[in-house]
């Protein structure tokens, strides 16, 4: 995922479990990310492991680079007298 969207967010969890049993069982994915003391979580769910995987990731990327950018101070315009 790192090579899709940079960043610099820490993996705290990445937990797969199944939901359903059989042949047609579902996998759930959890992740959450921390960033600058900042946490998000993200989860996914699908027959396959693999596809439910990245999904997960990129909720929470979404939260931090949003929170990272209201709170990083507005630049202003130098004043002209």
């Amino acid at each position: 995922m790192r090579q899709v969207v940079p960043h610099e967010a820490v993996p705290r969890l990445f937990q797969v479990t199944r939901v359903t049993d059989g042949t047609a069982a579902q996998a759930q994915v959890s992740v959450r990310l921390e960033d600058y003391g900042y946490i998000a979580t993200g989860e996914s769910a699908d027959t396959d492991t693999l596809t439910a995987s990245p999904w997960p990731t990129s909720a929470p990327l979404n939260h931090l680079f949003a929170r990272k950018e209201k709170s990083a101070p507005v630049p202003t315009a130098p004043r002209r007298f």
